[in-house]
């Protein structure tokens, strides 16, 4: 029961180790990543985002890994992105 435990544990961390692959395997299927750094959205838009993208077929991994590296890298409170002038 132990070793069966211990998988499920491996397993969801290997899920959710790099929530920065997580969305370009789940998001640069359909646009540019750009689309996803200029957003600035906040934690319950990036959820209605998510929500929106699942319904439309994408498939998330690990959502939750996703919306904390979202909320985190790409919130409101974020580093801006890089602008080229």
């Amino acid at each position: 029961m132990k070793l069966l435990a211990v998988g499920f544990l491996i397993a969801g961390c290997a899920i959710g180790a790099d929530p920065a692959a997580e969305l370009k395997r789940t998001c640069a299927r359909c646009h540019k990543l750009d689309v996803v750094r200029a957003q600035r959205l906040s934690r319950e838009e990036w959820e209605w985002e998510l929500d929106k993208m699942t319904s439309m077929g994408a498939k998330i991994g690990n959502r939750a890994a996703l919306l904390d590296y979202l909320t985190r890298k790409y919130g409101p409170d974020g580093k801006p992105p890089f602008v080229r002038r």
